[in-house]
């Protein structure tokens, strides 16, 4: 039974003043860099691909300091806006953290069994296309192993005339399930979204309203929005006008402005600050996040492996990274013009964001954080 408490993955709760080895300089990343040397280390790798950057944001942590933070490149090359505090990106698939997150808050309250029929939380035969009679649940959801094939047709706009609420549009697109629930991990944006409308069904509030009052307000993360549409937050669609796309070798994309309309499984924009913040409480078992550091537990295990053998690739929503040095769990993020990276090393405690508005962008999002985990 999920109620059991799993094998706690708890990191040591020191303050990053009174990490003991002899010396401060002597404190690392997991990396075998000291703390003290990241900030050089990571400005000479951004030099080093400076021709290829647009603009970077970039911070790294312990659960209770940031270790360092940074700003380089350009929100909009053309006008010379530079990238600093105020400059808002979008978060892609790292978004989908939020819904996880709210699932955990739900199932603290006993109000989400993560292993029910998700159709106990849904109208009355409101999936048309289930394929197998096992049940769907939650933690099927999380794992994205729910069978569902993932689909993007009428994900986005970039005309707010045309969104339409969650269950509107998770009403009139849904992709068939070509997989037994459990049997295949196949990543799935619908899934996610659905999820979103379940909190939604549970909380009796939207989901951008339930994330603002249950995440983003107790972590005072006052530069966040989440609906499609950026209106939860006018400061922040405000500032969304200044920031432009960019490819992977900093060439203009144009027109890269769209709303997603299953906004739970990637539409979040915020700063770095506000990103860093969000990613740093799920580095703190005492987290403002749940009532109970047990919950934080359970959220934070492995929830699915790889195959038959005992490798976690999944710990509720959060992927297994396989990148690194180090176990590191976390989530990445693409939009048209937008990429991200939410990752977390619970055994040393040390976490990474990364921000770039650059579409698919690879260098700042995979092979940076090698600095702060390692080299696989």
């Amino acid at each position: 039974m999920l109620k059991k408490l799993f094998a706690a993955i708890i990191a040591l709760a020191l303050l990053c003043s009174l990490a003991l080895p002899v010396s401060a300089s002597e404190v690392v990343l997991p990396s075998g860099i000291g703390e003290e040397a990241i900030g050089e280390a990571i400005e000479d790798f951004v030099q080093d691909h400076e021709d290829t950057m647009a603009g970077l944001s970039v911070s790294v942590f312990r659960r209770d300091c940031v270790l360092y933070r940074n700003y380089f490149g350009y929100a909009d090359k053309e006008n010379r806006i530079p990238v600093d505090k105020n400059t808002v990106m979008e978060w892609g698939s790292a978004t989908k953290l939020l819904v996880w997150v709210s699932a955990m808050q739900l199932w603290e309250q006993d109000k989400l069994d993560l292993e029910a029929d998700i159709r106990t939380y849904l109208p009355k035969d409101f999936l048309r296309n289930l394929k197998y009679d096992e049940p769907i649940t939650m933690l099927h959801l999380m794992n994205h192993n729910a069978g569902f094939e993932d689909s993007i047709v009428g994900m986005m706009t970039t005309d707010e005339r045309q969104i339409v609420s969650l269950e509107t549009y998770l009403r009139t697109i849904q992709p068939q399930q070509v997989f037994a629930p459990g049997e295949i991990t196949a990543y799935s944006n619908w899934g996610v979204a659905l999820a979103g409308y379940i909190v939604e069904r549970i909380s009796g509030m939207p989901f951008y309203e339930y994330a603002h009052t249950q995440i983003f307000a107790p972590l005072s993360m006052e530069h966040s929005a989440l609906n499609a549409d950026l209106s939860d937050n006018n400061w922040v669609k405000l500032q969304r006008k200044n920031l432009e796309c960019y490819t992977t070798d900093a060439e203009r994309i144009p027109n890269c402005r769209h709303h997603i309309i299953m906004y739970p499984a990637g539409m979040c924009t915020s700063t770095l600050e506000d990103f860093e913040t969000f990613a740093m409480a799920l580095l703190d078992r005492e987290s403002p996040l749940f009532a109970d550091p047990a919950t934080y537990d359970v959220f934070v295990s492995p929830s699915d492996y790889i195959g038959d053998r005992d490798i976690p690739l999944n710990h509720h929503g959060m992927w297994a990274e396989a990148y690194y040095s180090t176990h590191v769990i976390g989530h990445g993020g693409n939009t048209i013009g937008c990429s991200a990276r939410l990752l977390l090393d619970l055994g040393s405690g040390v976490g990474m964001v990364v921000m770039t508005n650059q579409s698919g962008e690879m260098v700042f999002n995979y092979d940076l954080p090698e600095l702060v985990f390692g080299e696989c």
